[in-house]
């Protein structure tokens, strides 16, 4: 079956969960888990690109932050209960569209990834994703 009308059932023999879109709460597969914003515009305001809560077991992940945009500046953040966990400035310029940062996510955490283009206010797609480990 293909993705359109709301995922679910259909999926290819022996493979569960099939990807069915974006995800902006974090998905768990087995020992693993992923989100996926999606493709987002971001201008000078501070932009929420991931909000959700963890499960009951800590998780090791990575957090991409990428850009489809030049020779522009991003302040990024992680916010673990609504506290700043990680900040950041990326420059993409350079031929570098992305930047990824390891977290350690404790259990029932509430987690924020937030993006806002601090060069200009002119607003540009950006994308967030993670994808983790999960220690049960």
């Amino acid at each position: 079956m293909g993705l359109g009308g709301g995922g679910g059932g259909g999926g290819i023999l022996g493979v569960g969960n099939p990807f069915t879109g974006t995800a902006l709460a974090l998905e768990y597969t087995g020992d693993h888990c992923f989100a996926y914003s999606g493709v987002s515009s971001i201008d000078g305001t501070e932009a929420t690109q991931l909000e959700f809560t963890s499960g009951s077991h800590y998780i090791v992940a990575d957090i991409l932050f990428s850009s489809m945009s030049t020779d522009k500046q991003y302040l990024h953040k992680v916010y673990f209960n609504n506290s700043i966990v990680q900040e950041f400035v990326s420059w993409i310029g350079g031929g570098r569209r992305s930047f990824v940062i390891r977290v350690v996510m404790p259990a029932y955490t509430d987690v924020k990834c937030t993006s806002a283009n601090i060069t200009d206010n002119v607003a540009s797609d950006q994308a967030c994703s993670i994808v983790g480990r999960v220690y049960r």
